[in-house]
């Protein structure tokens, strides 16, 4: 049964979650998200502990050791307890209100609790099903093809403000709003994740249908360059580098390897055929010497290896994570202030005038826009070391268990969001696919 609810529950994630999206369009897409969060991903906790805890009721079983049912737990699944247990204390140290369901981005200590729990949840009945390839290579599709359509300035569903479209994000309306996702940048973060899934999956795994997973590998590759969500492309691109020892370790996985990497490279390139902007350039070639148009990811990248750093770059986030870094306190430095409360903190907004409207914008900063300094700053030192120690542990468990499919599928997958999660933001629209991935990561590692 426990199995079976997970099953549903992973699929209820790669449909309703992820392509359902509010008659209201995206100005209320979040609180719609939100809702749908805590029916589904919070209703398969609760239905977990119920289960568990009724199961405990109806059985006769031998009195429990809990010091040793918690010696006896995979290592990441510890650091993911403690990670959840200074998030707690933070929360209960914090000056601020609001840490339970949170200030800013509804990331207060019970959706952090949800998060972590569900992950366990999934590494301990999860069931490897084929259908799970195709439901997400089903979902990628949908939700990609819906993106590029938008992309042509089209508005298919009423997404967008009457009149308006894609571009006019930031001019007559704020935030920058693709597909069934909402935040593009949040798109972006899904899209690395599935990417790093769907090509690991047609190298590694050995049923011959896999190979229809390549249609929606190149229409999402395709939306990533397309849409130009810089930490997306980076993801993508240092991504398949760094997979390519776990994806190679005989004949026909370097073959497959091969395969891949054509599609993606055919996906790039009719990117740059539709749409006109300077082209990336792929693994940092030639990023020393480029002197072409400032603004781009490019030239941003070749000023900073250059040693010109600019608050500007990366859309602000030179400006934020200085700011949010100096403004770390001694005092809050192992707990920090709370989940969801860095909007609360002092740091300067920044501002931008609109030509269009005529108007100065603001915009307070209340995320790190880097998913590692912003667990520092606001659930303190603790919780970040806790994070980084199951990350570090399920990367070793990667690298050493090459020929464990479903180990270099999900960890690819974790990858390349943890890439972009480097400058980006964590909220609960797409966060929920990372955890169970990397839940079912332990899983795989854990019977491997």
């Amino acid at each position: 049964m426990l199995q079976r609810l997970t099953s549903i529950y992973i699929a209820l994630l790669l449909t309703v979650f992820l392509l359902a999206f509010p008659r209201g369009g995206y100005e209320a897409i979040v609180s719609f998200k939100y809702s749908l969060f805590l029916l589904i991903c919070g209703g398969y906790v609760v239905s977990i502990i119920v289960l568990r805890s009724w199961y405990a009721a109806t059985r006769v079983q031998p009195a429990i050791n809990i010091a040793q049912k918690l010696r006896e737990l995979p290592l990441p699944i510890k650091f993911l307890l403690a990670f959840l247990l200074f998030s707690i204390a933070s929360a209960l140290l914090s000056p601020h209100p609001g840490v339970i369901l949170g200030n800013f981005r509804n990331e207060g200590v019970l959706t952090l609790g949800i998060y972590v729990l569900s992950c366990i949840f999934v590494a301990a009945y999860f069931q490897p099903q084929k259908w799970m390839f195709y439901l997400l290579g089903a979902g990628v599709t949908l939700t990609s093809t819906l993106a590029l359509v938008q992309l042509t300035g089209a508005n298919p569903f009423g997404l967008y403000p009457i009149g308006h479209n894609y571009y006019g994000a930031g001019i007559y309306y704020s935030g920058e709003f693709l597909s069934t996702i909402g935040n593009a940048g949040l798109l972006g973060g899904f899209l690395s994740l599935a990417v790093g899934i769907l090509a690991m999956a047609i190298i590694k795994l050995d049923f011959k249908e896999r190979w229809f997973l390549a249609i929606p590998l190149f229409i999402a590759v395709l939306l990533v360059f397309s849409m130009g969500i810089n930490a997306a492309v980076l993801a993508v691109t240092a991504g398949l580098v760094i997979m390519i020892p776990i994806s190679v370790t005989n004949q026909r996985t370097r073959a497959n390897t091969f395969a891949v990497l054509s599609v993606i490279l055919a996906a790039y390139c009719l990117s740059r055929i539709l749409v006109f902007q300077d082209g990336y350039v792929l693994f940092g070639l030639h990023l020393w010497q480029y002197s072409g148009t400032s603004g781009s990811m490019v030239y941003e990248a070749s000023q900073i290896l250059q040693g010109n750093w600019d608050d500007s770059f990366g859309s602000q986030r030179i400006f934020i994570w200085r700011n949010v870094l100096e403004s770390i306190q001694l005092n809050t430095l192992l707990f920090g202030t709370g989940p969801d409360t860095l909007g609360h903190w002092a740091i300067p907004p920044f501002t931008r005038y609109n030509e269009h409207l005529g108007i100065t914008l603001t915009n307070i900063i209340d995320a790190a826009h880097n998913e590692f300094l912003h667990i520092m700053a606001t659930t303190g030192l603790l919780s970040l070391l806790a994070y980084l120690g199951a990350m570090l542990t399920v990367a070793v468990g990667w690298f050493r268990q090459c020929g464990n499919a479903l180990s270099a599928t999900t960890g690819a997958g974790v990858l390349f969001y943890v890439i972009q999660s480097f400058f980006g933001i964590s909220q609960f629209i797409t966060a929920p696919f990372f955890w169970a991935c990397f839940g079912m990561l332990i899983y795989a590692q854990n019977r491997g």
